[in-house]
C-alpha cells in the first residue's frame, strides 16, 4: 500500500551530478519517482494531500455513527450491515493509501503489510451480506447458496491473510475476488425487475462499483499519489 519512505540521503555540491542505481525488492509491487528533495515544499504538500483525504473520511465516519443510532433505534438488520460496510470500506481504503501505517504503525511490521488486504476482504464478506440482506437474495433458487458460499470464503481467506502465507493469499484471495465481481451482476434481473425505485437505485450504485473494482481505479489517484512508494 502506498507510503512514503526516505531511503537515504544524498547530498550534492552545486553543479554536481550523480547516477545512482537503486535495486529494490518486496512482496508486493514497488513504484518509484525520485524527484529533487525540498523539505518545506513537501510537507505543505503531504498537509494537503492529508486534509482532502482525511476530510471526505471524517463525513464518512459520521454517517457510521448516524446509521448505528438507527440501527440501535430501530433494531434493523440491513442498516446495520450499510453502517458496518461504509466502515470496513473507510479503513480499508485507510489502510491502503498508507495512513495506518503512517500514522498508527510508523515502524512498520507483518501487520501493516497484511492489514491492506485483510480488510479489503473483510468490507467485501460484509457487502456480500450487505446484498444478501437487502435483496433478499434467500428468496432465489442459486442465488441462496452462492452469497452465502462466499460470504463465508471471503472470511476465511481474511484469517488466511492475518495468520497465514500473505503472498499466497493475497494471490488465492484475487482470483476469489475476482469471481465473485465477474458473477454476482448476473444475480441482479430478477431484483431489478420486482423491485421498487429504491432497489433499482440501489442496483444501479452496485453496478458502478462493480465497474469500478474490476476495471480499477488506481490510475485515477496516480497524480496525487505519484510521490509515493508502494511497498
Amino acid at each position: 500500500f502506498p507510503v512514503t519512505i526516505d531511503l537515504f540521503e544524498i547530498t550534492l555540491p552545486p553543479g554536481e551530478h550523480w547516477l545512482v542505481l537503486l535495486r529494490v525488492e518486496s512482496r508486493t509491487a514497488i513504484g518509484l519517482n525520485p524527484q529533487l528533495w525540498e523539505p518545506q515544499a513537501y510537507l505543505v504538500q503531504e498537509e494537503a494531500d492529508d486534509l482532502r483525504y482525511l476530510a471526505p473520511i471524517g463525513l464518512m465516519l459520521g454517517l457510521v455513527l448516524y446509521l448505528l443510532a438507527n440501527t440501535l433505534a430501530l433494531g434493523n438488520r440491513v442498516l446495520f450491515l450499510f453502517a458496518l460496510l461504509i466502515l470496513m470500506g473507510t479503513l480499508y481504503d485507510f489502510a491502503f493509501y498508507g495512513y495506518f501505517r503512517r500514522y498508527l504503525m510508523p515502524a512498520g511490521g507483518d501487520l501493516a503489510a497484511r492489514l491492506p488486504n485483510l480488510l479489503a476482504l473483510l468490507s467485501t464478506t460484509v457487502l456480500v451480506f450487505y446484498i444478501h440482506a437487502l435483496l433478499e437474495m434467500g428468496q432465489q433458487r442459486f442465488w441462496r447458496y452462492f452469497y452465502p458460499f462466499f460470504g463465508v470464503a471471503f472470511f476465511l481467506f481474511a484469517l488466511l491473510t492475518l495468520f497465514g502465507d500473505l503472498r499466497w493469499s493475497i494471490a488465492a484471495s484475487t482470483i476469489l475476488l475476482m469471481l465473485f465481481y465477474l458473477s454476482w451482476p448476473l444475480s441482479m434481473f430478477r431484483p431489478w425487475r420486482d423491485g421498487s425505485v429504491y432497489i433499482r437505485a440501489f442496483i444501479v450504485a452496485l453496478i458502478f462499483l462493480w465497474a469500478f473494482t474490476v476495471f480499477g481505479y488506481r490510475d485515477w489517484e496516480t497524480d496525487r499519489k505519484s510521490t509515493r512508494l508502494n511497498s
